[in-house]
């Protein structure tokens, strides 16, 4: 083909034998809106030749394994919090061994902990000059923390 060709369209002569044209079907008897979808388009993946039942099989398995390294993960950050907690670490040695507290536990602790560091910020910056039944009360605090 040359570049220079031109669509030339055949024009039937006048009083050739022309079909009428089918009627417009009736517009629906509810409204309709089309909608559009402002969402990018989806980049599809090329597919793989395995059956349905292999790739599920596989979602599953990589879904499994992205579900044991975050339990990991997180296990891993409630030993963290053991280990920094002082009431924590002293029901571990108590015990004698693995500490066998639950994570509601190690989380109520540390709450109580934190709670306890922030009051002796603010008492600290209050100043040092406190009688001795602040120091009493002091004491009874982190004995009720460690417990």
């Amino acid at each position: 083909m040359s570049s220079t060709a031109t669509a030339t369209a055949t024009v039937p002569p006048s009083g050739a034998n022309l079909r009428p044209l089918r009627p417009l079907p009736a517009p629906p008897s509810r409204p309709y809106t089309i909608l559009q979808s402002t969402a990018p388009s989806k980049v599809t993946k090329p597919r793989s030749t395995g059956t349905s039942s292999e790739k599920k099989e596989a979602r599953k398995l990589a879904h499994s394994d992205i579900e044991r390294k975050r339990r990991l993960k997180i296990n891993h950050q409630f030993d963290q919090l053991k280990a920094l907690v002082p009431a924590c670490t002293q029901f571990k040695a108590a015990s004698g061994g693995d500490s066998g507290l639950h994570k509601l536990e190690i989380l109520q602790h540390t709450v109580r902990y934190i709670e306890h560091l922030h009051t002796c910020l603010q008492l600290s910056r209050r100043g040092s000059s406190e009688d001795d039944s602040d120091d009493s009360q002091r004491r009874m605090s982190i004995a009720s923390l460690l417990s």
